[in-house]
Formats: structure tokens, C-alpha cells, sequence
């Protein structure tokens, strides 16, 4: 699919539109630091029903962690693959609330994720 752009402005492009008609069920933003400086990322959930929505998910410290339970982990190259793959976990997008990264196991990775939930 190609876009072809004639005028002299660049269009606003939406891009919870574009990603749910590329077939995408989410959107990640950076990593971020909200105003108390806890560090968090945000991502957009894109579903069929009401449930789509903006979630964010919070690095958890050491005393917060005994508060939540392991959902899962996962290894990859970059902080977005290892969401793509802690996702397939059952109802993983309104579970997750929380992360911890740590050095990888497996050779070629970048890092490790620990995804949580409240407890």
C-alpha cells in the first residue's frame, strides 16, 4: 500500500486510525517520566468494542513489587517487543499495571520485562 501526499502541508495522520486499519491491536509510546518522576510507558490499546483506551504501566520499585504478582516475562530487543510478547498472557492489556527490567538470559537480547498486576 503506498500513500501518495500532493499538497503543501503534510496531513495530520491519527495514528490509532492508521495502526488499527494496519491490523496493529496497540501503540506504544516511549518511555516517559510523569511529574512525581516515576518512570512509565504508555500505550494505546486498539479493540472492537469499548474496551480500547489509553493504559499506562509503571516501573515498580522494590517495596511497591510486594504489592503485585508476576503476569510474566519476556526477552526481546527492545522494550515494545517484549510487550508484544508478554500480551499473549490471558487478559494481559487490563491486567498489567506494572514492569521490572533486569539483564537478559538468552544470547542476542537487549533485556529482560517482568510484567504485574495489583496483588
Amino acid at each position: 500500500m503506498a500513500i501518495k501526499h500532493t499538497g503543501k502541508t503534510y496531513p495530520k495522520v491519527d495514528a490509532k486510525t492508521l495502526a488499527k486499519a494496519l491490523g496493529a491491536d496497540s501503540i506504544t509510546g516511549p518511555l516517559t517520566t510523569d511529574d512525581q518522576g516515576r518512570e512509565f510507558f504508555e500505550f494505546e490499546v486498539i479493540t472492537r468494542d469499548k474496551d480500547s483506551g489509553t493504559k499506562r504501566i509503571y516501573k515498580l520499585s522494590d517495596e511497591e513489587l510486594e504489592k503485585h504478582k508476576l503476569i510474566g516475562e519476556a526477552e526481546g530487543q527492545n522494550f515494545f517487543l517484549c510487550l508484544f510478547m508478554g500480551r499473549h498472557a490471558d487478559n494481559f492489556h487490563n491486567r498489567v499495571c506494572g514492569y521490572r527490567t533486569s539483564e537478559p538470559t538468552q544470547p542476542g537480547m537487549a533485556l529482560r520485562v517482568a510484567f504485574y498486576e495489583k496483588a
